[in-house]
């Protein structure tokens, strides 16, 4: 078992990109996975009570569009006292860029567009996947442009492959 392809590890414990090979695989998990768990024969006794949940009934839903307007205070309000905090805010953009561009969520593509603006480089460069994902013909002059400015070595060289390689996302 290579622990660095677990679903938890990658959408929890990773402080940088995920890689590229492994976002299709984090298909819709936007935060951790509990499918060891379910799966363990030691954990079967245990688990046949039931799924257990932490978030009151109305709140296990996380509009992920909605996440990039929030500021660091909102996600701390939101998340802080959460098992959520531990990803922080850039952690969980990066995350919603890559489930929103695995959806190929066309409604989410002017946040999408907007996070490549965004302070921290592992949401730019999520949110330059995600919108080629969606549709590398509009993708590809905002990622050039995008390119041309930016200041993080490992974001520009991301920024590069995709661009070179964007007939693969279509």
């Amino acid at each position: 078992l290579d622990a660095r392809r677990c679903l938890s590890y990658l959408t929890i414990e990773l402080r940088g990109f995920i890689p590229e090979e492994l976002r299709p695989q984090v298909g819709d998990w936007f935060f951790g996975c509990d499918i060891c768990q379910a799966v363990c024969p030691r954990n079967q006794k245990s688990l046949s009570n039931g799924p257990v949940s932490h978030a009151p009934p109305g709140e296990r839903a996380v509009n992920l569009i909605m996440l990039f307007s929030w500021s660091e205070e909102d996600f701390h309000k939101a998340f802080g006292p959460t098992p959520l905090w531990r990803a922080k805010r850039r952690g969980l953009l990066r995350n919603a860029a890559i489930v929103l561009g695995n959806q190929r969520c066309r409604s989410a593509w002017d946040v999408l567009a907007q996070g490549l603006e965004d302070s921290e480089p592992i949401v730019r460069e999520a949110c330059a996947w995600a919108l080629l994902k969606i549709d590398p013909a509009k993708a590809i002059p905002l990622i050039r442009l995008q390119l041309s400015k930016e200041t993080e070595a490992a974001v520009a060289m991301h920024l590069s492959r995709y661009l070179d390689k964007a007939s693969a996302f279509a």
